[in-house]
């Protein structure tokens, strides 16, 4: 059962006091200081090692809710919350910004390269400081808007041979297998879809779900399993692996 201990024999306006549980001090006062957790109260709020501080209703991340103070022991300190606002200086020895992106469609997670130009229907130029490094069999996929009228182009290509890099520009010999080199756009990004990818899909029909593609084949889905036929199980459906 919780009881008060009076430390000092004695109860008036400064009187120090310690709220306890069997044997532990759960908040103690002294001289206007709290302690939480530990009879410490060296300032105006203390709270024991490794404790927190927070809301009922905190929940981590960026969809989250409330906030929290967390000692994390020999992890440091952290603290979450929704807004700061400093009136005057803010330092910091590491400063780390955490961007949230969205996207409509598909996105393909695997080499890409930023499009540095085309020069006939046969070679296609890539930035080498934005770009990664194609292999001769590779094959590429670029989609994208036509700048002036809007229309969706799309091309895919496969990488026929490969030059020596001039000036940061790496130029290769392509075979186009489908849309015309003319559509891509300086600037713009060409993915390879052979080999490995990830795709990531929250748009199309029996979305949302994460693919694991090899050579074209979807090897693992995790999510939404609407659209898959299995050879033992039959159509899928609900959410899984």
């Amino acid at each position: 059962m919780s009881k008060i201990r009076i430390l000092n024999g004695k109860v008036s306006s400064s009187a120090d006091f310690a709220l306890t549980h069997g044997t532990t001090d759960v908040v103690t006062i002294a001289a206007g200081s709290i302690g939480v957790g530990t009879t410490s109260t060296g300032n105006t709020i203390t709270l024991k090692n490794t404790g927190d501080f927070g809301t009922a209703t905190y929940i981590s991340g960026i969809t989250g809710d409330g906030f929290r103070i967390d000692d994390g022991g020999v992890n440091g300190t952290s603290l979450e919350i929704d807004n700061i606002t400093v009136r005057n200086t803010l330092r910091t020895h590491i400063f780390q910004k955490d961007v949230v992106k969205a996207t409509n469609g598909i996105l393909y997670v695997s080499d890409s390269g930023v499009i540095s130009g085309s020069r006939d229907a046969t070679h296609i130029s890539f930035r080498d400081d934005k770009s990664a490094t194609f292999s001769v069999s590779d094959e590429l996929w670029y989609k994208d808007a036509n700048s002036d009228t809007g229309t969706i182009q799309s091309t895919q290509f496969t990488i026929a041979n490969v030059t020596a890099s001039v000036d940061g520009v790496t130029e290769y010999g392509v075979t186009v297998t489908s849309g015309l080199l003319s559509y891509v756009q300086t600037g713009g990004t060409a993915a390879r879809t052979s080999g490995g990818v990830v795709v990531i899909d929250a748009s199309s029909t029996n979305s949302p779900y994460i693919d694991v593609v090899n050579t074209g084949l979807t090897n693992v889905r995790m999510g939404n399993l609407a659209g898959i036929t299995s050879p033992t199980l039959g159509g899928l459906t609900g959410y899984g692996i």
